[in-house]
This record gives C-alpha cells, structure tokens and sequence, in this order.
C-alpha cells in the first residue's frame, strides 16, 4: 500500500508540473544553454527526487532552456569568483552565479554583475529575514533569491540547510549533572542574559580530576581556530554593529559606540576569565565532552545529533541593551544569486527562471508557513520542541550585518582576527584598540561606499 501511495504521489507531482511546462512563459530562451553555478550543491543534491525532477524539467520546458547545474566551492581558491572573473575577461559569463553576498560587495565595485534595479523581481521567502538593503550596493540592487539552495530543499521536503545563524548549543545532561538552571526556563522567563551567561560559564568550568588543570570550559565559540570573529555575537545580541548610516546616509564605523564597546569588554572579560576553549571550534568542543555550551550553526546540529548526552538548543544571551533575543549572520555567510555583467541574455528572465527553478516564488511555496516548512526539515535533528521552537524563532529573528569585513575596514579586525584581537585578549583597552584604526577603517568605508 506504502509503494503504490508513493507511486501515486510521484505521478501526481509529474502531471502538476507538465501541466505548469504548458503554461506559455513570458520569456522564451530558443534552446539555449543556461549555466547556473552554485556553492557545492549539484542538480541530484537539490533537484534528484521525483518531485523535483519534474519540476526542473517542468521549468525547462516552460522557458525552453536546458539548464546546466556547475557545482563550485566559493570558498577554495575563490573558485566561483575565479570562474566568473575569467568569463567577464573574455566577454563570454553569462547564466547566475551564487555568491556571497557580503563578500560579493567589492565585486559589484569593480563590476562584476549586471544591475536588476529596474527589474520587477517577485518577492521572496526570505523577504522578511534579508532585507533589500543587504542585496543592494551603492543604490543598485545587484543580488536576489538569496539562500536560493535553502528554499529549494524546503520546497522538497528535505534537511534544509539554513542562514548562518548563530546560537547556543547546551549539554542538557551536565547543566543537570552540574546543578546549573535550565536554559529554557531561562530564556522564558527573560533572564538568559549576558551576566547569567557568564555566570554559568564560570561555574562549569571545572578541573574534574584535581590536578590543577582545567578539563572542562562554559563555553566554546563556533570556529575560533578559523579566526572567525566571535566577537560578532556580543556586537549583535547587544544590538551594536560594526558600522551605522548617519543622516546623511554615509556609512560610518561604529565599533566605538557604547554598545559596541560594551560588547569588546564582555568578550575581553569572558576570556580572561578562562571560561572559553578555544582549540577547537563550538560543535566539536560539544562533541568531545570539554564544554558545556557552544556557539554554533543549525547546521552542525546533523554533525551532533547523536552525543550520547541529551542537547539542548537557545538563542545566544542578550546584551544590556537589548529587550528581546537575536540571531547574528554576516552577509558574507549568505548566499544569493547575481547575473554577470557581460550576460547576452534577457536578465529579467535569467532572474524569473531562476525563482521558479528554486520555488522561491508564491506559485511554489506559501510564504507564511516558511516557520512550518523548518519545523518539517528540521524536527529529526534536534532532541526536543523546546529547542525546534527556538531554531525556528532565530531564523525569524535573524539579524543581518553587512560592512563587516577587511574589504571594507581595510584591517583584518574582522577578517583573520589576529592583530587587534591579541591585544584586546592580551588586556589592552578595546576602546584604545578601536582608536588604533578608526580613521583608517572609516577612510576604507569612503573608499568603496561613498556614491561618485
């Protein structure tokens, strides 16, 4: 009975989407070949079910194109970027190109990518999350359909891979062992703090076996070793950010702001205190038992989800300044798509096949449960509601940071996270750190963001 209900479902799903080919399409592309490069995702990754399968084949025949899926990693050798570059310099790139975005800004500046301004671009399931300010550069709005990959596995029904949010993984088994409060119970009640954070972390760091050394840490931060900016985290939960727009609409650096530096002395502090471990990053802390908090990505969640101990999942603390929880995400770690610069084709169309292939349309997807659509991706991984419940909120209360890299600071404050960073860890003031390359950081932002 299973088979034949199955059998059932896939022919439906085969007929529904013929019947969407037949629809005439206002953009016709007479054959041709349409490349799409994504970030390591392949068209059996993201469209090898039956249901998908159809649909791809569907939008084939609706715009007349064979579409080509080019797996790519972005990062390794900037090779997406790298692919790009050598098709703008013989005048041939053409097709969508995942990108990220925040990275992708200083492309833009040297144009990279054909401006959709004037394009009417139907909304998209991340609307709400990604505002146009993030997929816009210097008034042009170059990006669209971001986490393209995401709302694709949605649509399909399986593990879908969400924005890179950041949040607190907790080792429910040792908080009990430990007689440390539930973080639920806290965060309910409004009490998950910085200061209760820190309080907790304090106390499960232990030396379990008496000789003098230190085997077990609060808490580990998400790819310290990478040289990622943990840093971030405290910026954004304090509803500080690295850069703000003044009336004028310049962008200004803002890391000396009240907030800001409140946040630089929280971190300061947390690691002076030796509560956080720092050789390895947050989800494999977690797995090898040497912390009982980490920061990390939903996605680590599949690489965790089978510790022996009962986890746990919250939002990060908020700041003193802060009323409600928040999810951080550079725009540097967001993927959308952009059209290159030297495209012969319609970009308009480019833009509409690309949305129907990736379901980021209303046709597709209804918008509103995009809040159920997680909660049906993502209900295996974790152990309990609680933590489901709060996955799903952070992405709705994902907070997105734009201007927060060496590209645009002109120092690797934000980017290897070395210089600066030792000297704040080392106890000098963050705010004389911060004065160090104040001017030199906004005179960077001038550089690339002032309009001509």
């Amino acid at each position: 009975m299973r088979n034949r209900l199955v059998a059932v479902f896939v022919a439906v799903a085969v007929l529904l989407f013929c019947c969407l080919a037949a629809q005439a399409s206002e953009y016709d592309f007479g054959g041709r070949t349409v490349r799409i490069v994504t970030h390591e995702q392949t068209k059996e990754g993201l469209w090898g079910t039956p249901f998908a399968q159809a649909h791809f084949e569907a939008i084939e025949k609706k715009f007349n194109a064979k579409i080509e899926i080019v797996a790519m990693h972005y990062d390794n050798n900037k090779q997406i970027i790298n692919d790009l570059q050598q098709g703008l310099l013989a005048g041939t790139a053409d097709g969508i190109y995942y990108v990220k975005v925040g990275d992708a800004y200083q492309y833009a500046n040297e144009g990279f990518f054909f401006p959709l301004t004037e394009i009417d671009i139907e909304p998209c399931l991340f609307d709400e999350i990604v505002g146009l300010d993030v997929l816009s550069f210097k008034g042009e709005r170059y990006f669209f359909c971001p986490t393209a990959g995401n709302v694709t596995q949605l649509a399909i029904g399986s593990f879908a891979q969400q924005p890179d949010i950041e949040g607190i993984v907790w080792n429910k088994t040792k908080f009990e062992q430990m007689g440390l409060p539930n973080l639920y119970e806290l965060v309910e009640s409004g009490e998950w703090t910085w200061e209760k954070f820190k309080e907790i972390a304090i106390a499960a760091t232990r030396d379990l076996d008496g000789d003098g050394v230190t085997d077990i840490w609060g808490y580990s931060p998400y790819a310290y070793p990478w040289g990622f900016p943990e840093v971030q985290n405290w910026l954004v939960s304090n509803g500080a950010d690295v850069t703000t727009v003044d009336e004028n609409g310049r962008v200004v650096f803002a890391l000396d702001s009240p907030a800001a530096l409140e946040a630089l002395n929280f971190y300061q502090e947390l690691h002076q205190l030796g509560v956080a471990y720092t050789d390895l990053p947050g989800y494999q802390a977690m797995e090898n038992d040497l912390v009982v908090m980490a920061i990390c990505r939903p996605w680590t969640f599949f690489i965790i989800k089978n510790h022996e101990d009962d986890l746990g999942y919250v939002p990060l603390p908020k700041g003193p300044r802060m009323d409600s929880y928040v999810a951080p995400i550079v725009a540097s770690g967001l993927y959308a798509m952009a059209i290159p610069a030297t495209t012969k084709e319609n970009p308009a169309a480019l833009v509409a096949l690309a949305k129907e292939l990736h379901y980021d349309s209303p046709q597709y997807l209804d918008f509103d449960r995009i809040a159920e659509l997680y909660e049906e991706s993502w209900s295996m991984t974790v152990r309990d509601y609680e933590s489901l419940q709060y996955m799903i909120q952070s992405i709705l209360d994902t907070q997105v940071v734009k201007y927060d890299s060496g590209t645009f600071l002109g120092t690797n404050f934000f980017n290897t996270w070395n210089e600066y960073n030792q000297k704040i860890l080392s106890g000098e003031s963050p705010a004389s750190v911060i004065a160090s390359f104040k001017d030199a950081a906004q005179a960077q932002l001038d550089s690339i963001l002032l309009l001509q």
